[in-house]
């Protein structure tokens, strides 16, 4: 779009200047001229402006959605991370001439939590529309009524059951054999005597998991964000790919009119 626009005005300003040179003795004509460079310059100006506080401006945030629960070897609280790369105009007004741009990335996680316990956090709950809709909706949150400060400075805000992201449950980390979708009311009966589910939260920091845990599931296809060889179906779990993948890039947009 910015190509239709700045080609179109670089050529009428460079023709009516031509024209005009061979009066530029006269002082009207002087500021004519200064005039119409001054027009058609100008949204380039703004734009190159827009594109520099855009870039200087950009910032980095990684933000932690933490699970809290109990196990029969005690507290574990596995997490998962979500970056964010804001490069947006910050003056709203000069977005009409370069918008910037913002990318938000993340990957569910993998661990272990028990005998034959292998529990995967995915990055969205059940039955919502998209993955993307849903995170942006909880890292835009501001602690208001409900949060709490833990040790270190990190403020932790609570989420309820209902926008908790959902979990699978299988035997073997290897292979999605036995999966079973779980949420926090059915947390407990899922995993037996000794388990229970404490909480979720999001944090505007990197929360380290009590944990080990990994972000590249073996039976997950990032490349077609479908699992590998047909494994399982998504649909028969009422499962999305984005909840196990996302990398989403806002487009960037010149001149919008």
């Amino acid at each position: 779009m910015f190509a239709y626009i700045a080609v179109p005005l670089v050529a009428v300003s460079a023709v009516v200047l031509l024209v005009t040179i061979p009066f530029f003795r006269s002082a009207a004509y002087r500021y004519f001229a200064a005039f119409t460079l001054y027009l058609f310059v100008a949204p380039f100006v703004l734009a190159g402006v827009s594109f520099a506080l855009a870039n200087l401006c950009a910032t980095t945030q990684v933000y932690s959605v933490g699970f809290e629960m109990r196990t029969q070897d005690g507290p574990v609280t596995l997490v998962n991370h979500i970056t964010v790369e804001d490069r947006r105009n910050p003056i709203r007004r000069l977005q009409h001439y370069y918008s910037g741009s913002l990318s938000m990335t993340g990957k569910a996680r993998i661990a272990t939590i028990g005998p034959d316990r292998t529990l995967v956090t995915l990055l969205s709950p059940l039955g919502r529309f998209d993955t993307s809709g849903f995170l942006r909706g909880q890292l835009g949150r501001k602690p208001l009524d409900i949060y709490i400060d833990a040790s270190g400075g990190i403020t932790r805000l609570l989420l309820s059951n209902r926008s908790t992201p959902a979990m699978l449950l299988l035997p073997d980390a290897d292979t999605p054999t036995g999966l079973r979708t779980v949420t926090p009311e059915s947390f407990a009966d899922a995993l037996g005597p000794g388990y229970s589910f404490v909480r979720a939260w999001v944090a505007a920091a990197e929360v380290e998991p009590s944990v080990p845990s990994s972000d590249a599931i073996p039976w997950w296809d990032y490349e077609t964000d479908r699992p590998r060889n047909n494994a399982f179906s998504l649909y028969a779990f009422k499962l999305r790919p984005d909840m196990f993948s996302i990398h989403e890039t806002g487009e960037a947009v010149f001149l919008r009119m």
